[in-house]
């Protein structure tokens, strides 16, 4: 027999978990890995045969064998013995001639109750993914109970004895515990932090690895640093520790243990391990979001409020400059005088209605363009139309939500235009309508406010105080402005609505 092609097999098979084995044509035994001692049980001694461990009492199994030299491969049931105890196990068989009558064969023999249960184990990840990625307490950012509930999940999941939780501290020198939970007594608690500094190797290894997996964790280097520590202590022998990334850095490992006995971490553990980290990272990451966006609720709240007193107090100051204001009307000599004082109460009217909706409802630095325009007319009304029963203000506008800034320079144009309308625009006998109109299209605003009196010429339009006013106005607003007094007086303001 080539003893080249042997150690050539045996090679190859070294890194297979399965139970394996290689025999000749006769069934002797020629090589027998580790999982095959364990799984019948027993260290198989020199010059055993296949058939020493399996019942075949009508020779279906021999015949087989010996047919394999020509089938080169047979997949089969059978019954295996484990210490004079029968169980069901998978064997499959694959040949290499050596001669006309000389084969080897290579077979791999797994326990069918074994594959039972890791297909039940697979399903339990499964279902345990599915529950996990529907979570309230997840999706909620209960970052507590939702680790909680990741932990104890995925320990049942994957049989394990311990499965624990660690963010690094915001200095990075200390692993601090977010959780544990031991399946022996089918609890969480909180374990002591781990420092950093002192375990430089260890943790090292997270910005290398995706994950670290040991079946002796007590006697691997990159691991022997936690021995005395915590693996001694906590009677750890196997560990497999995944990186908890988020947004590409590491924030913490999630640490799957197993006490007492070693285990062998199999791929899917692994792909496993690798989903339940990233279920607490998008729990983490899901708190964080939770947690600003109450901080900046609770700032809005303090804005609004702030916004709500201070517009409250504008109001209160303009009304007593306006009483005041009012006060030294009574008082004036002359006429000229008590229009300016007037116009001054206009004006202030103008600006402290827009306070005056601010400070209203919820407080929105945006404010409704009808309700405003609506209320600065009744103001107009009440303060100069009293006087003169001949003439009609009719104001129109569309709901819009526009910025306090465009609004209070659009109230002073309406302010201006309305007054120059009723001081100058008709005589005292005449009956009068000035309509005041505001319409949006697409992106920008028009504002349309004119008469039915008797006009101006461009010498008045050029030396008004009210016309200079309004078209700073409408320039503050990035807005285009246009005069006719030849019909009556014509005021069109067009302008960006954001």
């Amino acid at each position: 027999m080539s003893q080249a092609l042997l150690s050539t097999i045996k090679q190859l098979i070294s890194g297979m978990d399965e139970g394996l084995v290689i025999f000749n044509q006769s069934g002797e035994i020629l090589h027998a890995s580790h999982d095959l001692h364990k799984l019948l049980g027993e260290t198989l001694p020199e010059k055993a045969t296949i058939y020493d461990y399996v019942i075949d009492t009508d020779g279906t199994l021999k015949t087989d064998i010996r047919n394999i030299n020509t089938s080169k491969y047979i997949d089969v049931r059978v019954l295996l013995l484990r210490k004079g105890t029968p169980f069901p196990s998978r064997l499959r068989l694959a040949a290499w001639s050596l001669s006309k009558n000389e084969f080897l064969v290579l077979g791999s023999v797994v326990d069918v109750t074994l594959i039972e249960r890791k297909r039940r184990i697979n399903i339990r990840k499964a279902l345990t993914i599915e529950y996990l990625s529907r979570s309230p307490k997840i999706r909620e950012g209960k970052i507590n109970d939702a680790i909680n509930e990741i932990l104890k999940l995925s320990c049942r999941a994957v049989n394990t004895t311990r499965v624990n939780a660690w963010f690094f501290s915001k200095d990075r020198t200390l692993l601090e515990p977010v959780g544990n939970f031991d399946s022996r007594e089918n609890s969480v608690f909180i374990p002591d932090p781990l420092t950093v500094i002192e375990k430089p190797k260890y943790f090292d290894l997270f910005e290398s690895r995706r994950i670290i997996i040991a079946t002796n964790a007590q006697k691997l280097a990159e691991t022997s640093e936690l021995k005395d520590s915590y693996l001694i202590p906590n009677k750890i022998v196997s560990l497999m520790d995944v990186p908890i990334r988020s947004e590409g850095k590491i924030i913490g490992v999630v640490c799957f243990e197993q006490v007492k006995e070693p285990r062998h971490w199999s791929l899917e553990d692994q792909k496993f391990g690798l989903i339940i980290a990233q279920f607490i990272s998008l729990a983490y990451e899901t708190h964080n979001r939770k947690k600003m966006q109450q901080e900046l609720e609770l700032f809005m709240h303090k804005q609004k409020s702030m916004c709500h007193e201070m517009n409250h107090r504008i109001v209160g100051n303009l009304e007593i400059i306006k009483r005041l204001i009012e006060l030294q009307v009574k008082d004036a000599g002359d006429v000229n005088q008590v229009d300016v004082l007037r116009d001054s109460v206009s004006r202030i009217d103008t600006v402290s209605l827009l306070h005056e909706l601010l400070s209203d409802g919820d407080q929105e630095v945006r404010v409704s363009i009808k309700n405003y325009m609506n209320r600065l007319g009744n103001s107009i009304k009440n303060l100069s139309l009293g006087k003169a029963d001949n003439l009609q203000l009719i104001v129109s506008s569309e709901s819009a939500k526009i910025s306090s800034t465009l609004a209070v320079c659009l109230g002073v144009i309406v302010n201006e235009a309305v007054m120059n309308s009723l001081k100058h625009g008709f005589n005292e006998k005449d009956i009068g309508v000035i309509r005041v109109d505001f319409k949006t299209n697409a992106a920008k605003g028009e504002l349309h406010i004119f008469d039915n009196g008797k006009g101006y010429n461009h010498k008045t339009l050029n030396e008004s105080k009210g016309f200079k006013i309004m078209r700073d106005m409408a320039e503050h607003i990035n807005g285009n402005i246009q005069f006719d007094g030849s019909e009556g007086s014509k005021t069109v303001v067009s302008f960006p609505l954001s």
